[in-house]
């Protein structure tokens, strides 16, 4: 072989074993970045998954809420609707006198009604005129 011959078989040798080497980094480099990327999926499904907790866990409140949302509006109506039928009553025996606490006084007789503990002939008796004593 000639010296010519010899330089070209080298640079094509040191050529061949340059390129083993970069296809060598090459696959390090590939390897080395789908390993990132596992690495990064498994954090990204970490975090999605605590995302759907957390939103489990929100949803399960909000039904809850609605519930009880509902529950409350339902009981308004009825307490309107009762409040609503005492003050007819109330209008309708307005000769009713009422404290100042709300209540209405049915101590003496008004509006036609007749004290409970009074008997026939409007003569009390003495255990009535105590407990009519204690109100």
């Amino acid at each position: 072989m000639s010296s010519t011959a010899a330089a070209a078989d080298d640079r094509k040798r040191k050529r061949m074993i340059s390129n083993r080497e970069s296809a060598r980094r090459s696959r390090m480099r590939r390897q080395k970045l789908i390993g990132d990327l596992i690495a990064e999926k498994a954090a990204l499904e970490g975090s999605i998954g605590e995302a759907n907790q957390k939103l489990s866990g929100a949803w399960g409140r909000y039904s809850a809420l609605k519930a009880e949302n509902e529950r409350l509006r339902a009981e308004k109506e009825r307490l309107a609707e009762y409040a609503a039928n005492l003050n007819e009553v109330l209008a309708t025996y307005g000769e009713i006198e009422v404290g100042g606490d709300g209540v209405p006084d049915f101590s003496a007789d008004q509006a036609g009604f007749q004290n409970p503990w009074s008997d026939y002939f409007g003569v009390r008796s003495s255990s009535a005129q105590l407990v009519t004593d204690c109100f």
